[in-house]
């Protein structure tokens, strides 16, 4: 993996991430785009916009053929960025009460700097790079953060997370 082609990965992940949040619009509220693109202004739905650029940068990464971890390394980087969004936005809101939108946006931004750089971290890694079963537990662990998405779009819980803010 190149520099280049890493720094490139972020932009993607920072775009696609960003178009992301208009998709379930642009499709007039296509319900299966709901279960991988954001449908309402709740933490929860927000998480997806990560999740949205990292299906874009695991099919970049199939045809440019990465190295067997780069699915993890995808997974890991995503599930931190989303804890990321997640302690921050909670943290920044229970000091002043309400959403902001400007934080919002660093903390995406932040996240996605973070994913990005595991996911380098993760897949050039010499320990976890040889062995076998880092490519099936990371389409597992992909797959899965996908179902969860889905399962709590169509049947949210009852928590905080998943109630709407408007900025």
């Amino acid at each position: 993996m190149t520099p280049k082609s890493t720094y490139t990965d972020l932009i993607i992940l920072l775009v696609v991430g960003t178009l992301w949040h208009y998709l379930y619009d642009w499709t007039g509220g296509n319900d299966l785009i709901a279960v991988v693109a954001p449908i309402n202004e709740s933490v929860w739905e927000h998480l997806k916009l990560g999740y949205g650029g990292t299906i874009m940068l695991v099919v970049l990464d199939v045809v440019r053929r990465r190295a067997n971890t780069y699915i993890l390394g995808r997974v890991v980087g995503l599930v931190a960025m989303n804890l990321l969004i997640v302690v921050g936005f909670y943290g920044y809101f229970s000091v002043l009460g309400r959403p902001f939108l400007p934080f919002d946006l660093a903390l995406f931004v932040l996240g996605c700097f973070v994913a990005w750089r595991l996911a380098v971290v993760v897949e050039t890694k010499p320990l976890i790079s040889l062995a076998a079963w880092t490519s099936w537990l990371g389409w597992l662990m992909f797959i899965l953060v996908g179902m969860v998405f889905g399962l709590f779009t169509v049947q949210p819980p009852e928590a905080e997370i998943f109630v709407p803010f408007s900025h």
